[in-house]
């Protein structure tokens, strides 16, 4: 509720979301997969433009570069303080992405000031865990993506999406996908790796699970 109620009030102000998630067109992709393709000629047009090029998947974080301790004050939804596992408290702040990709599109940037590189390692992989953790709703999602991977920002944060308002059925086409175990179990306190189904998905992938009651 904190989430879409802060990105509503965003929209609602008319001149923070740079592009409108409702002039996003959708539809199914006949076939298996269940997958959606969606077009928005204003999204990329009239993305933020930070400049930066990166050449690496890890890179140090440029001081004089863009991030987000400089977006204005409106684009700021609450701020959450995460409870880690060995008690140690982040506060992670929730900002509207102003090019969404649907309703309720935000970032999530743990540890603001630190001005920490767009790198996933186990703290910030825990943290995100803990975060979903905290949702009521079982369609919301964290998506990472990496330098090199579309990322456009060298500071370290999630994307958080609602499976719902992406047009998505509650969950990601690829968690759909049939899995073969290789080895460990979802058992609580436990992990497993799986090997997605091949004849059911365009690529190979692993999927690694932790296990919870």
């Amino acid at each position: 509720k904190e989430l879409l109620d802060g990105f509503k009030r965003a929209l609602n102000k008319g001149n923070i979301i740079h592009s409108s998630p409702a002039r996003i067109r959708r539809r199914r992709i006949e076939g298996l997969m269940g997958m959606l393709a969606a077009v928005s000629g204003e999204h990329f047009d009239k993305k933020r433009k930070v400049g930066d090029k990166f050449e690496r998947v890890v890179a140090s974080a440029d001081p004089h570069g863009f991030n987000f301790t400089q977006v204005d004050d409106a684009e700021k939804i609450s701020e959450i303080q995460v409870q880690m596992p060995d008690q140690q408290v982040i506060p992670t702040s929730v900002i509207v992405n102003v090019s969404p990709l649907a309703i309720g599109h935000v970032l999530l940037v743990p540890n603001i000031e630190q001005r920490n590189p767009q790198v996933l390692n186990k703290e910030m992989l825990l943290c995100g865990l803990q975060l979903l953790a905290m949702s009521l709703r079982q369609d919301f999602r964290l998506v990472f993506n990496s330098l090199r991977g579309f990322a456009s920002v060298n500071h370290f944060h999630f994307h958080g999406l609602y499976a719902d308002y992406c047009g998505l059925d509650s969950k990601f086409p690829i968690e759909r996908v049939d899995r073969s175990l290789v080895a460990g179990s979802i058992k609580e306190g436990h992990t497993c790796v799986e090997l997605l189904a091949e004849t059911q998905w365009h690529t190979r992938g692993f999927v690694l699970s932790a296990g919870c009651k």
